[in-house]
């Protein structure tokens, strides 16, 4: 009987660890991968701050797609597929999230959002609470909640 309960308890664990790793797909990015909230978006050129932390601007990245949502207007998000290198990240096919459907859509429309139309960005900083994105036109300041 002893021998029984010795050999129910590590299949027990090994059944018990299967279901918990197995429910969700684990994150790809490492630390960018998350819920990300823009604390301060800046102009290159003039150093003008063109949102802050109470504008509600967020990314939330996830395997291949970034969602990008504006909480305080109440806009419908839009989803993107990216590329992410390590130093860079770039904005591939565009759509806008819809109840019904996704609606393609293009860079252009993440304009709100700090995007530049060739959707690229250097990482200056990547953390697990911090990020700091770069384009030609924008620096944007987030932080992971």
């Amino acid at each position: 009987m002893k021998l029984r309960n010795i050999y129910n308890i590590p299949i027990c664990i090994f059944m018990l660890t299967l279901c918990l790793i197995g429910c969700d797909k684990l994150d790809e990015n490492g630390k960018l991968d998350g819920n990300w909230q823009m604390t301060e978006w800046i102009q290159n050129n003039s150093g003008d701050t063109l949102a802050q932390k109470s504008d509600l601007l967020f990314y939330t990245i996830k395997l291949e797609l970034i969602q990008f949502r504006n909480s305080k207007n109440g806009q419908l998000p839009y989803l993107a597929y990216f590329t992410y290198t390590g130093d860079s990240l770039f904005i591939g096919d565009v759509f806008s999230n819809t109840a019904n459907s996704d609606i393609p859509a293009t860079t252009d429309d993440l304009k709100s959002f700090g995007v530049e139309d060739n959707g690229k960005f250097k990482i200056q900083k990547l953390t697990s609470s911090e990020m700091i994105l770069q384009n030609n036109i924008n620096t944007l300041y987030f932080r992971k909640y």
